[in-house]
């Protein structure tokens, strides 16, 4: 399966002890990648590097106990949670109920 990616720019502050040539590890968009410090970079002082960020698709995947899993769109697990929330008027129904 081939996975869709991005290029993405990172803003990366060499860490004391570092030196040039040397790879350091930055995390972008939830994922982890190695870069090199570049030639004539100080320790405290910034540089752009750019990364191959893997591209998340609009599923959702899930796994009950058996380990089956489902793949849901955003818009299934939007209309999950909506059926999930309770209207004030139920809950205050309930309420009154519950004190009578």
């Amino acid at each position: 399966i081939e996975k869709k990616t991005k290029d993405k720019t990172v803003t990366v502050t060499c860490p004391d002890g570092i030196q040039a040539g040397q790879n350091v590890e930055v995390s972008a968009d939830g994922q982890q990648f190695q870069v090199t410090i570049p030639e004539g970079l100080a320790p405290g002082e910034t540089f752009e590097a750019t990364v191959k960020v893997i591209v998340k698709e609009g599923n959702t995947m899930i796994s009950s106990e058996t380990g089956q899993q489902a793949k849901l769109s955003v818009e299934d697990v939007n209309r999950r949670v909506a059926e999930l929330q309770t209207s004030f008027f139920s809950q205050s129904n309930a309420l009154f109920r519950k004190n009578l």
